[in-house]
């Protein structure tokens, strides 16, 4: 956390970490409001422990959604939540939570909202479920809000805002019905929220093709402007790609409105310079494992890429990125960052990389790929999260020995020493286990058990979990050199 004068000069910067004595990865913040009396606060997600208490990734199973407050002047860390034990407000499912905004009303009470893949203020719907927290001044929870469908719902950065009536206002993204008829992939929702959490309505809209909201505001007029992107045709024909849109809402009922400019808008006229084209000279042909159609390339920014019906190979690189492949066979790469990997129908290839990232291969017989090219490091892999692993389907688990160097077997299909592969039912067995390659069929976690008989993961530990635990073999993985 950091503060700016006008002028450019910073007048404090404060660090929030988990302690030292904690398993900790990541410490992320998102959003932040101020009070009418100037305190700043922070929310965000943690995959350790702001108990003070050094908690384990046993106990907090992945992210965290974490609540903090600052001193204006100083930059100094209040304490906020009423354990005895620890100044930030934290909680979470046993699985992902992620929080991403934060509004404050007139009376100082804290709205912080996000997704989760957990069942954290009601039974999750089905992947991605929303939630909405209340938290009032003195740090104790009100209350919390959660509601989806059996799709994936989600929301943005900056997706959150209170009027002077102290109604909230949510936005976000679905592929399913959330508040009407899903118009064709994902469609925007925005929704309102009493001071009480009673829902006051929801509207949801879009085109045939992808719509997200990603940001809304509200006015002193009644009104709700909303903003995001499309790939269809939702408030005007697309102009070629992805187009941003802008919609003005009732802040009343959700109702769409007309936007009334009091003045026309004024459009220069569009100079186009002639292309020229130098001749192509062709390249002696690449080996190449598979052909692929398009090959897309995101940036070090949060990037959304989407692959066509044909075989696509799309790298999200640096952040926070969304890859779906849609039909095809295609090959998602997430790079850096918490990235969401979606295959789409075909057989798949999904390798998530650094970041603890979700991977959905869908319909098909996909692949999820472990393999940086060097030793293990946690870093470097994260621990990432099936979503949809079915040997029904003759998905696998791809290791590759330059990552997993302990593995004896020969590349191919599963285990040709079959003692490196193990199945336990808790944690402390796996990590007590002789085998290399060991799967907690209770909650879905797989470690690499780097030093075999010594107690411990070594240089090893949990590099994926499945959703929903389902039974995994041998013959589910696949080595390569």
């Amino acid at each position: 956390m950091t503060k700016y004068d006008t002028d450019g000069n910073r007048q404090w910067f404060t660090e929030v970490a988990s302690p030292e004595n904690s398993v900790a990865l990541f410490d992320e913040a998102y959003g932040i409001t101020l009070g009418n009396d100037g305190t700043v606060y922070a929310t965000g997600w943690t995959y350790g422990d702001f108990s003070g208490q050094g908690g384990t990734l046993e106990a907090f199973r992945f992210y965290d959604a974490w609540l903090a407050k600052f001193d204006n002047a100083t930059g100094a860390l209040e304490k906020l939540s009423p354990n005895p034990n620890q100044d930030i407000v934290q909680f979470g499912s046993p699985t992902f939570d992620f929080s991403w905004g934060l509004a404050i009303d007139s009376q100082q009470n804290l709205y912080n909202v996000g997704w989760t893949l957990g069942s954290l203020g009601g039974t999750n719907a089905g992947q991605e479920d929303i939630w909405i927290a209340k938290t009032r001044p003195d740090g104790t929870q009100e209350w919390i809000r959660q509601f989806g469908t059996s799709g994936a719902d989600g929301l943005y950065l900056g997706s959150v805002a209170i009027d002077a009536q102290d109604r909230l206002f949510v936005a976000g993204y679905t592929n399913g019905n959330l508040g009407g008829t899903n118009a064709g992939e994902f469609d925007a929702w925005v929704a309102s929220y009493d001071t009480s959490g009673n829902q006051l309505w929801i509207q949801q809209f879009g085109s045939a093709e992808t719509d997200y909201a990603t940001k809304l505001t509200v006015d002193t007029s009644g009104n709700v402007y909303v903003t995001g992107f499309t790939e269809g045709s939702l408030g005007a024909t697309n102009a070629g790609a992805i187009d941003t849109w802008i919609a003005k809402l009732d802040a009343n009922t959700g109702a769409l409105e007309n936007f009334n400019p009091a003045e026309p808008i004024v459009t220069a006229p569009i100079v186009t310079a002639p292309i020229v084209t130098a001749p192509i000279v062709p390249e002696p042909p690449q080996p190449q494992l598979e052909p692929f159609n398009r090959d897309l390339s995101g940036t070090p920014r949060k990037d959304y890429l989407v692959g066509t019906a044909n075989a696509d190979q799309m790298e999200g690189k640096g952040n926070r990125d969304l890859l779906t492949g849609k039909q095809g066979d295609d090959r998602l790469l997430g790079g850096g960052g918490v990235d969401r990997l979606e295959g789409g129908s075909g057989a798949d290839q999904l390798q998530g990389d650094a970041g603890n990232d979700i991977l959905e291969g869908d319909t098909g017989a996909d692949q999820f790929i472990f393999n940086t090219g060097k030793a293990f490091s946690r870093q470097a892999l994260g621990v990432d999260r099936i979503m949809d692993f079915s040997g029904a389907e003759t998905d696998s688990i791809v290791l590759g020995k330059r990552t997993f160097s302990a593995l004896k077997s020969s590349s191919g299909e599963g285990f040709s020493r079959r003692k490196e592969f193990a199945i336990v039912n808790t944690n402390q067995a796996a990590k007590a286990s002789r085998s290399l390659i060991v799967y907690n069929a209770s909650n879905g976690r797989l470690f690499y058990n780097h030093n075999g008989a010594a107690d411990g993961f070594g240089k090893g530990g949990a590099f994926a979990v499945l959703a929903e635990s389902p039974t995994l073999t041998a013959n589910d993985f696949s080595i390569r050199s």
